[in-house]
Order: structure tokens, then sequence, then C-alpha cells
């Protein structure tokens, strides 16, 4: 039976099943993303938005037992070498990290400044909540923190795709049963000499 399993996830193939999803989830992310700067009637509690989070969450745990699989053979600092695609992929996810850091520091200072910390709609009247004061809101002020809400998170789920799609891209089926090669250590000569004058009982 492992000799069997072991053939089918020497294929190729069967990574695709991964990258594809990622890599769409990465497109409607990025679309999401940045389809809030040409609209003011994003909703950020819909039913899609939710659907895509938890979509997202669960591209990010599949690869969780691969990368703990390649982390026993190769080490922690290989496989993180060999993750998503070189240094390129790591620019990638570096570029993607800073960006989705600013922009959720963004949406949180405005909605601190705003006093729009916790926006929500009662009986036909829209509401908002800063540190501790409750005060009523327009509904013109109540859909652009639905937008800015919505690009905030957003920003996260661009990289957490890119995360799965750039390491299922990359992934070589052989490196989850075969260890790194370990570098040859080069003998010292004075090592070298002392075995070889080392007399033998």
């Amino acid at each position: 039976m492992k000799a069997v399993l072991r053939q089918i996830f020497l294929r190729r193939w069967w990574t695709w099943f991964f990258f594809a999803p990622a890599f769409v989830g990465f497109v409607a992310s990025l679309a999401v993303h940045l389809g809030t700067y040409f609209t003011d009637h994003a909703r950020s509690d819909s039913l899609a938005v939710y659907a895509l989070h938890g979509f997202c969450l669960v591209m990010c745990f599949l690869m969780f037992p691969f990368t703990r699989r390649m982390e026993k053979l190769w080490g922690r600092r290989a496989t993180f070498a060999k993750d998503y695609g070189g240094r390129r992929g790591q620019r990638i996810i570096s570029v993607l990290f800073i960006y989705a850091l600013i922009n959720f520091m963004l949406f949180l200072g405005i909605s601190v400044a705003k006093g729009q910390m916790r926006v929500w709609e009662k009986n036909q009247t829209y509401h908002a909540r800063g540190w501790s004061v409750d005060r009523e809101i327009s509904k013109a002020e109540y859909l652009q923190h639905q937008v800015r809400a919505l690009r905030g998170f957003s920003g996260h789920w661009i990289l957490f795709f890119a995360l799965p799609a750039l390491f299922f891209l990359q992934l070589k089926p052989v490196d989850l049963f075969e260890p790194e090669p370990q570098p040859i250590k080069k003998r010292s000569r004075s090592t070298a000499q002392g075995r070889k004058d080392t007399p033998l009982d």
C-alpha cells in the first residue's frame, strides 16, 4: 500500500489540483480588492465575502502537511528556500506581505480616526462605535466603511492565496520522499594524516 501511494504521489499532475483552486482564489481576491477602488457599494458582510474568507483559510491549511513532511526530510531552512520558487517567489511574498500590512494599517487608522471601529444597521438607521461612544451615521458613511473594511481584509486574501499557489506550483513530488543530499565535509590534511598514522591493533 505504501509503495502504491508513493507511485501516485510521485506523479506531477496531482499538485495542479491544489494549485488551480489557490490560483483562482488569488485572482478572485485580487479582483475584489481592486474593485473596492472603483465602487462605493461593496459589502464586507455578504455571504460571498465569508465564503472567500473561508476558502482562503482552507487553502492555507492544505499546505501544512506537505511543508511538515518536507521539513522532516530536508530541514526547516532548506524547505523555506524551496517552498515558494526560490528568491523570485520569496520576493513576491515579501512584497505582498508588506502591502497587506500597510493596507490593513490604513484601514485601521482611518476607522479609528473616524470613530468607526464597528458599524451596523438597525431599524433602517446606521450606527457607528468608536472606542466607547455610539453615534448615528449616514448611509453614505456606512457604505464607505463597508468598502474600506472589504479593502482592508482582501489584502490579506491576496497574500494567503499566493502562498499555496506558489508552493504547489513549484512543488516537486520527489521532494516529499527523498531528503536533501548532505554536502560532503572536507577533511583537513592533519585529520587525514592522523587517521593514516594510527596503528591497527
